[in-house]
């Protein structure tokens, strides 16, 4: 069956009215987490970083929280890949193979971030990897697991991994050299 324009425009009006009170409630968090104000960011990894940050925004805002969760990790692989590349520090070879983990080592290494940092990004990739590698029944790490553990349901668990994602990705961005007076 070939739907309208009409009946499709009043499925996304219905659609808008039921996620508006949620919508609401996330965009609340994320101007809390990222008010900054007087200066731009500057986000290595060029017009890609800045794609991944709207992107991981825009997942946030509209309950898409486990690719929230996995953009937040992707900008900030991709503006410390800039920012080695940019200070000189790794060589493109290098760059292009590392991971994450290999990124953050690098980082702290070279006193681009804290080890408080480093230490946040280890448990965003750690929320990363818990929906990106499956895990067997008996992992503690597996989702259906985590929810019987900790007696929530897979939404309020996703949430909270993509509010701590964001947190760490907005604190990240919101310093030198990435914030600019």
């Amino acid at each position: 069956m070939k739907e309208t324009d009409e009946e499709l425009v009043r499925y996304l009006k219905e659609e808008d009215s039921t996620s508006l009170p949620y919508r609401l409630k996330r965009i609340r968090f994320m101007v809390k987490a990222f008010s900054k104000e007087n200066g731009y960011l500057v986000l290595p990894g060029g017009e890609l970083s800045l794609h991944f940050f709207e992107e991981a925004r825009l997942c946030y805002l509209n309950g898409q929280f486990i690719a929230c969760v996995m953009l937040c990790q992707s900008l900030l692989e991709e503006i410390f890949r800039g920012l080695l590349r940019e200070t000189g520090i790794m060589l493109d070879r290098d760059l292009n193979k590392a991971g994450f983990e290999t990124l953050t080592e690098e980082a702290l290494k070279h006193a681009l971030i804290t080890p408080s940092e480093a230490e946040a990004f280890h448990r965003l990739r750690s929320y990363r990897n818990k929906y990106v590698h499956p895990r067997p029944p008996s992992s503690v790490k597996w989702l259906p697991r985590r929810m019987l553990d900790e007696e929530k349901s897979i939404l309020e668990l996703t949430q909270a991994d993509a509010q701590e994602a964001l947190a760490i990705m907005f604190k990240t961005i919101k310093r030198q050299p990435f914030w600019v007076q």
